[in-house]
């Protein structure tokens, strides 16, 4: 009864602690509805384990029905597979290596992963960097860490229980060009410092994915639309916080200023078909909207994205969906105040199974896009979709979908052709290509015009070099077209920007706990308008400890 009071009381408090800054009322609304909603499922989870002693239990036994194997690689000599072994199970998975007998009588040693079929089936997701946040080959399957019994409220936080884990970076930065201008380059050399924690319920060793990072001028506050998580297991919950914190600056943009990152999720599947994932992010950041009109202006911002998922399936090849999201956005700036603004998302999808892991969908969406002080950037937008899903084998799952999009404004309006793809294929044991294209309309950051029509793609490339070091190969491309006309000085005319960013990184894993980078970005941008054109090159070096 007293931690109840403690938490009602707390929760009475945070608005006053976070008013400096500068957070709508409307965020918080939502946090405490997340937050109280969190307090009550850890409370039941603590219940639960007290008379079961354990939330889930790892078996690895033959005998299990539940569990089944998947042969990842394949060695000669039997060393080499038992450390690669037991390099998975640093991520998190249980794991054996059996002895196979070839053709010719000789022996070869194959390395199995033990699939529990309460979790994932998706691509196996190996951890290469070790601090367990960053994007892999493949979503996370069989992330769960060994359950314990739990009995207390101190026992969540006990290092050997799982559901609590911190982490801590500290990065190194050296870029050429920090403002992105193409003349009066400034360099940067600074320090900055990252914890992050989590808390999840049931335990895992990774840190939950929850939403991707927030774009401010995509409609609805996401760059790519947000995929349905698995659900493989009846419920959820998350609380995540991640920090970057300015220790020395020779010339950053961010001044001293600290970012914040705050999420939590909660999910739970219902065993008539019905599934409902809630998900909320806060993001106190900062970005430079325009380096020619405001140069060596840097624009913080507060934002928060509330994305709620409730899913169908009839057992009878259809599945019903239906997404709801609230972004809001809000500058610091006075110069910026036209851009503050508050979006509302409605997404319907219907898809037909043709296999179990292969659909067929159609897909309607509407954006309500209203800005707090500019009414002539308000606009309404109509999306229709058709697209393809899989996730046939263990190795490749993906998404394809275009269709036509409208953008409506008072008194004219937009048609375009959209589109999105996804594609995440596992190449073998030790690597994975992940690819991403779109053509979408995004929200403007100059004055005099509307909307811009964006096109890009990505594509990644991650190996895995030996035991204890991974590599990754990155190159996006991104053309932007400006919907109405441009003056810059003497110039009047539609503006196009086309971006070009490659990066070349490298993980090395000192110990279990304790993981090393160093990572080159090379990012260049071609402008009809000149002004705008600018190249850098950024060096990173960081390390990395978690618990």
């Amino acid at each position: 009864m007293n931690l109840t009071m403690l938490v009602f009381s707390t929760l009475g408090n945070i608005q006053g602690i976070l008013d400096p800054l500068n957070i709508p009322v409307t965020m918080m609304r939502k946090w405490l509805v997340l937050i109280i909603t969190a307090y009550l499922l850890f409370s039941f989870s603590l219940c639960f384990a007290e008379e079961k002693g354990s939330l889930f239990h790892t078996d690895s036994s033959k005998d299990n029905p539940s569990l089944r194997e998947i042969e990842v690689s394949v060695y000669a000599v039997r060393e080499d597979a038992e450390k690669f072994a037991e390099k998975i199970k640093r991520s998190g998975f249980d794991t054996v290596v059996r002895v196979h007998e070839t053709e010719n009588g000789g022996m070869v040693y194959g390395v199995f992963v033990i699939v529990h079929e309460e979790l994932p089936k998706g691509p196996i997701n190996l951890d290469l960097t070790g601090d367990g946040g960053k994007t892999e080959p493949g979503p996370s399957v069989g992330d769960q860490a060994p359950a314990e019994a739990l009995t207390t409220w101190k026992d969540l936080f006990s290092p050997k229980a799982g559901y609590f884990h911190a982490g801590l970076t500290v990065t190194q930065l050296y870029t050429d060009n920090a403002y992105e201008t193409r003349t009066d380059k400034k360099s940067d050399f600074s320090t900055v410092l990252s914890p992050k924690a989590w808390l999840s319920v049931p335990q895992i060793n990774q840190k939950p994915k929850g939403l991707d990072p927030i774009s401010t001028r995509s409609p609805g506050g996401l760059a790519l639309s947000r995929e349905r998580e698995d659900g493989s297991r009846r419920y959820g919950a998350f609380l995540s916080y991640q920090s970057d914190i300015p220790l020395y600056s020779k010339n950053s943009p961010s001044g001293n200023t600290t970012t914040h990152n705050v999420q939590g999720g909660l999910t739970y599947n219902f065993p008539m078909g019905l599934s409902l994932q809630v998900n909320n992010e806060f993001s106190r950041s900062y970005e430079i909207l325009n380096p020619v009109l405001t140069p060596g202006q840097v624009d913080r911002f507060n934002s928060n994205l509330f994305y709620a998922i409730a899913s169908f399936d009839t057992g009878n090849r259809l599945v019903a969906r239906f997404d709801y999201s609230n972004f809001l956005l809000h500058y610091d700036a006075q110069r910026n105040e036209l851009l503050n603004r508050e979006d509302n998302t409605f997404d319907g999808y219907l898809f037909y199974k043709l296999w179990p892991k292969t659909s067929l969908f159609t897909e309607c969406n509407f954006n309500d896009i209203g800005y707090d002080n500019n009414t002539a950037l308000d606009s309404k937008e109509y999306n229709l979709f058709g697209g393809f899903q899989w996730a046939v084998t263990a190795k490749s799952q993906g998404s394809v979908k275009a269709g036509w999009g409208s953008k409506d404004f008072n008194g004219f309006s937009t048609r375009n052709f959209i589109f999105e793809v996804t594609v995440n294929h596992r190449l073998s044991a030790k690597s994975a290509l992940i690819f991403s294209a779109f053509g979408k309309t995004d929200e403007t950051n100059v004055p005099s015009t509307f909307y811009t029509l964006v096109h890009g793609f990505e594509v990644k490339y991650q190996h895995m070099l030996s035991y204890m070091i991974s590599s990754s190969l990155d190159f996006s491309y991104t053309n932007e077209s400006y919907g109405q006309d441009q003056i810059i000085g003497a110039v009047t005319g539609k503006r196009r920007d086309n971006v070009y960013q490659a990066s070349v990184s490298l993980h090395y894993e000192l110990r279990k706990w304790l993981t090393t980078g160093v990572s080159y970005v090379f990012t260049s941008r071609e402008s009809d308008f000149p002004e705008y054109n600018y190249t850098s090159n950024t060096i990173l070096v960081n390390v990395t400890g978690t618990h």
